[in-house]
């Protein structure tokens, strides 16, 4: 009964929600039919959770390739407009001979050539030290060769993608298990429902009877108003548990992502699901810790926080990377000393950080160690929750197996009582009595139903079988 309180609350916080939701949606009402095992995989492709966890693996796998394309040759182009204000220039003086002006009357002799000879200098053509627009393009090829940080990083970034898969198991298991909880709790309310509809019909014969009897004076007034007072009741309860069929339908479409508009059909049959546990098997079965989906999660977060505390040791490597480039201006100057073509290697080597990088490597070792002790209560945990499991799955067990004798007594008390009544032989206030018992051996065995089929599914799940 706890159990269906809860997954009721749970239900009656989103609904609302869903009404909302549904009131924006305009898709035609259509019907779906689903076994136990339908119902699960249809949750596994649409359920909302599951989806989103589908896409943080591919968000993981294109993460992956980023830091993978950090180590593959980066191919860059520039490209730059520049305006020069003034050019400098700069020009070259060069020597020239001049014959001076003979003086009137002086004959022209070698010797007189000689004397009115004179070396003497003329500037030079300028010459523009550049251009005053121009357009410059570079290309740029490096290449990794080295970084102990990108090595760590990779690998770093693969585990975390097994993180996100591990993760996406973990939410299929648990989707898994509301939709198991959620299914047994349609078919068991449905089973209530249909029974307590039997009963009601039962009740309204009688009570047509008893009216009859009193019509005749076989019977008193007070005998018919315990008959009403028990169909009332009965009604109320009738009409309670029709109301929480619905809002377990709701839910179980909630989990499953199923469309609020559509209308799904069970198909499965209580009784075979209870019939299909093999207490003994599932008792005996034991424990792979490795199979365990909490177990290989906090292992993958353990060796991210290995990865973590060496990416920092990592810091103190050298990272070598070498080059290539080539450079074309749409404009070159008469003097241009810069060659088009360079090649190159760059080397970074990390000296001294006034104690900030072994700071960090000692707190990435503390959180390592951390996870380890993290690891170590997980998995403490996991054998704590298998004994629990265990133990909650033999008393669901035994309590059904108790309750569904009880039932038939219980049963068969209110056959006999209701015959009795009928010949004249028991009061209403007996029959009343018995039908009581019967709704509540009716209830109760319901319930231990229900526990039982979600004990195997929680046991199953810690076994990794489910």
């Amino acid at each position: 009964m706890k159990l269906l309180k809860m997954l009721l609350i749970f239900l009656l916080a989103f609904v609302p929600a869903a009404q909302i939701s549904s009131q924006n949606n305009t898709k035609p009402d259509s019907l779906l039919k689903f076994s136990l095992q339908e119902a699960l995989q249809y949750a596994i492709e649409h359920n909302y959770t599951v989806k989103n966890s589908v896409a943080d693996i591919e968000i993981a796998k294109k993460r992956v390739w980023e830091t993978t394309a950090i180590g593959l040759p980066q191919v860059n182009v520039d490209a730059s407009y520049s305006n020069i204000f003034k050019v400098p220039v700069v020009s070259f003086p060069s020597t020239a001979i001049k014959v001076e002006d003979f003086p009137d009357g002086t004959p022209f002799t070698s010797q007189a050539l000689e004397d009115n000879l004179s070396l003497g200098y003329e500037d030079g053509e300028p010459i523009a030290l550049g251009v005053k627009e121009n357009i410059t393009a570079t290309l740029v090829v490096s290449q990794l060769i080295f970084s102990g940080e990108y090595i760590v990083g990779l690998q770093a970034s693969r585990t975390f993608r097994l993180v996100t898969e591990q993760s996406l198991v973990k939410t299929e298991l648990e989707i898994k298990q509301l939709v198991y909880d959620s299914y047994h709790l349609v078919l068991v309310l449905r089973e209530s429902q249909k029974i307590g509809e039997e009963i009601l019909a039962n009740i309204e014969k009688t009570e047509f009877e008893v009216r009859e009897s009193l019509k005749a004076g076989f019977v008193e007034e007070t005998d018919l108003d315990q008959i009403i007072l028990t169909k009332t009741q009965l009604k109320n309860s009738v009409d309670n548990i029709t109301r929480q069929v619905e809002v377990a339908v709701q839910l179980l479409k909630f989990q499953m992502g199923v469309d609020y508009n559509t209308t799904i059909e069970l198909t499965e049959n209580l009784d075979q699901l209870v019939n299909s546990v093999n207490a003994e098997s599932l008792l005996i079965q034991q424990l792979i810790l490795g199979d365990n989906i909490d177990y290989q999660l906090i292992s993958t977060r353990e060796k991210l926080n290995e990865l973590a505390w060496k990416l920092e040791k990592a810091r103190f490597l050298p990272s070598v990377a070498g080059f290539y480039q080539h450079q074309e201006r749409a404009n070159k100057p008469d003097f241009d000393f810069v060659s088009p073509d360079m090649i190159g290697v760059s080397l970074t080597l990390p000296i001294f950080s006034s104690g900030s990088r072994l700071a960090k490597v000692s707190q990435a070792r503390l959180n390592y160690e951390k996870m380890q002790n993290s690891r170590e209560q997980v998995v403490q945990g996991i054998y704590l929750e298998l004994s629990q499991a265990r133990t909650n799955f033999e008393n669901a067990v035994e309590t059904y197996n108790n309750q569904r004798m009880n039932i038939t007594i219980a049963k068969k008390i209110y056959d006999r009582s209701l015959i009795k009544y009928r010949e004249g032989l028991t009061s209403s206030l007996e029959l009343t009595t018995a039908n009581n018992q019967y709704l509540e051996a009716q209830s109760s065995y319901f319930q231990d139903m229900l526990q039982l089929l979600n004990a195997k599914i929680k046991l199953n799940k810690v076994l990794n079988t489910l």
